[in-house]
């Protein structure tokens, strides 16, 4: 009888292991670093190892420019396994923080600064140039309104 259940419990425990190795395969496929050109990156990711199919969720989020988190999920399906004393669950967790150590590449801080489809500096100078024409469509508005005048009077 012992022979059976360590048998049983071997093939649970392969199981279970085929099963832990979908699920981290899986969240391996998540997002680690948060998006330069939105709040927050999240997404799908799949894994299959021995007959066992992982799928796993998570979102990762910038902080700052030196700074990211994620957190994400995964579950493998056909349920846990028990092997004598112990369970493989069919779930798992993680959550995460990635630091950017050094010198940060420019392209990186100017992807930062992003909003509203352009970079700040390069908004404050289109604003600026806007304001500017504004200006100039306003006095050449008078001038033609002065040119009249003087047409009529000769």
């Amino acid at each position: 009888m012992n022979i059976n259940t360590n048998r049983n419990n071997i093939n649970n425990l392969g199981q279970g292991v085929a099963g832990a190795t979908a699920l981290s395969g899986a969240l391996n496929a998540l997002p680690q670093i948060g998006s330069n050109d939105s709040n927050a990156s999240c997404g799908l990711g799949s894994a299959s190892y021995s007959g066992r199919i992982g799928l796993g969720f998570g979102c990762a989020k910038k902080i700052n420019q030196r700074i990211d988190v994620n957190a994400g999920g995964s579950f493998v399906f056909g349920g846990s396994h028990d092997y004598g004393d112990g369970t493989l669950d069919n779930s798992m967790v993680k959550a995460g923080v990635v630091f950017k150590l050094g010198k940060l590449n420019n392209q990186t801080m100017i992807n930062d600064k992003i909003t509203n489809g352009c970079s700040i500096d390069v908004c404050e100078r289109i604003n600026a140039l806007e304001a500017k024409n504004k200006n100039l469509l306003e006095s050449q508005a008078q001038l033609l309104a002065r040119i009249e005048k003087l047409e009529q009077k000769f």
